[in-house]
């Protein structure tokens, strides 16, 4: 497949997601997410709701950015941003028993933007009159 096909696939792709009107995607997220097997009852995929769950969400983002040299070391050992403090955001966990194993933040556009906002150009989308998001 050539680099343009690919690209216009991949536009394709996320032209259509923002399409989906927002309170049907954030039931997409949450009900189509399937565990990794329906005998092991240990794995728990949900929206995060404690302290722990949060806390731990955002280490495992700060060590994976870190080992990737996408950020510097802090103090905190977590990574913040301020879209994570929206109540247009939702941080969705997997936990292993009680440890987070994984985690993906969806960020609807709000007030604040998406994070995309930095480094593309989603102005045309808005333009539109489509309601756009961000899984990160």
């Amino acid at each position: 497949m050539t680099k343009m096909v690919r690209k216009f696939k991949s536009h394709l792709k996320k032209s259509l997601f923002n399409l989906i009107p927002q309170f049907l995607l954030r039931k997409i997220m949450l009900f189509s997410i399937r565990l990794p097997s329906k005998n092991d009852d240990t794995f728990v995929i949900k929206v995060a709701s404690t302290e722990a769950e949060y806390r731990q969400a955002f280490q495992l983002v700060y060590e994976s950015y870190l080992e990737k040299n996408l950020i510097e070391k802090n103090s905190h050992n977590m990574r913040i941003t301020k879209f994570n403090f929206s109540p247009y955001t939702s941080v969705v966990v997997a936990k292993h028993k009680e440890e987070v194993v994984g985690t993906v933040t969806l960020v609807v556009d709000s007030p604040l933007g998406v994070p995309a906002d930095g480094s593309a150009n989603t102005d045309f989308l808005r333009n539109q009159g489509l309601t756009i998001c961000e899984l990160s």
